[in-house]
């Protein structure tokens, strides 16, 4: 799987702000595949190879499409330590992911 930072097209202020992508565990996987479909449905777009980085600093989830270049960022509502993604949002869709 490729890091974030050698994935092309990504804005220099995603990944400066990024020290060291980890891939994302079996629950966020699981979100990840939710968030695919919805993110397909609204963008009309086909995300092949969608994996998973957490990036740290802003508490979300980037999916990086690795084969295409693309990203949508993920934003975690985070309260008391767990991680609410019914009210997820990504990046380029208005409404809340409602997952």
């Amino acid at each position: 799987m490729a890091s974030l930072k050698s994935v092309p097209n990504i804005p220099d202020s995603v990944s400066q702000d990024i020290t060291e992508p980890t891939t994302a565990t079996s629950t966020e996987q699981n979100i990840v595949t939710k968030v695919k479909s919805k993110v397909e449905q609204n963008t009309k777009t086909k995300y092949s190879t969608f994996t998973a980085h957490k990036y740290v600093k802003k508490e979300s989830i980037y999916l990086v499409d690795a084969g295409e270049g693309r990203y949508v960022d993920v934003k975690i509502d985070y309260r008391f330590g767990k991680a609410n993604f019914k009210t997820a949002t990504a990046s380029g869709i208005d409404d809340p992911l409602s997952l």
